[in-house]
């Protein structure tokens, strides 16, 4: 328990009610044991004599929403590539249809070049410049499975209670957002759920998973 205040309040009949709020913590699956006595004379007003009340904190949940998202599955990338020393051979340009020399024209494969290149191995030539290479790059699908990108913005917070009281018995559960308060219940005791005292768990970014459904 983290602080008790109480407040007095006139009813009906000259009769001062006290109004007691108590301020706790409580972890995940953990139960809070509340003794409530009537004040004397007080049972006839309020129809309550006296109760034990737990309250057990069964579970949270963070909600993400997304902006944006898309699907995806992972490539497979094979490349094939010719690379020319300056001054000796002459493969490359930038016209070479390298897709095409490899045979590879059923849409999935793009054409590379580059005229800067390194021209170690290149031997006595690697001291005339840069060299060029030229690369059939073929991109087909790795695999069946299905992959989903999201990119995450706000969250709420949503917790699951469970009230109980004895003398008799009643048990209710409360699904709320954090920092809201439930109903009234038994008509003697409110209950507000504040913040959880966690920081985000999961930075607003993009992240992605398989894909469901």
């Amino acid at each position: 328990f983290e602080s008790r205040t109480s407040t007095q309040y006139l009813i009906e009949n000259g009769t001062y009610v006290t109004q007691t709020r108590i301020s706790f913590r409580i972890g995940l699956r953990e139960t809070v044991c509340l003794q409530i006595d009537s004040q004397e004379g007080m049972s006839e007003v309020t129809g309550v004599d006296g109760r034990k009340y737990y309250v057990s904190f069964e579970n949270l949940e963070t909600i993400f929403n997304y902006k944006n998202a898309y699907q995806f599955v992972q490539p497979d990338i094979q490349a094939k590539c010719l690379c020319d020393c300056p001054g000796i051979e002459n493969h490359c340009s930038p016209s070479r249809e390298s897709c095409k020399e490899d045979g590879n024209t059923d849409g999935n494969c793009f054409n590379y070049y580059s005229d800067d290149h390194s021209t170690k191995g290149c031997g006595v030539q690697s001291f005339l410049g840069t060299g060029e290479v030229c690369c059939s790059v073929s991109v087909s699908r790795a695999e069946d499975t299905l992959y989903k990108a999201f990119s995450t913005s706000s969250q709420v917070s949503r917790s699951t209670f469970r009230v109980e009281k004895s003398e008799p018995f009643e048990s209710r559960t409360y699904n709320s957002n954090l920092g809201s308060s439930v109903p009234e219940f038994d008509g003697a005791l409110q209950i507000t759920f504040d913040n959880p005292g966690f920081s985000s768990v999961l930075p607003s970014g993009w992240y992605f998973g398989k894909a469901v459904g």
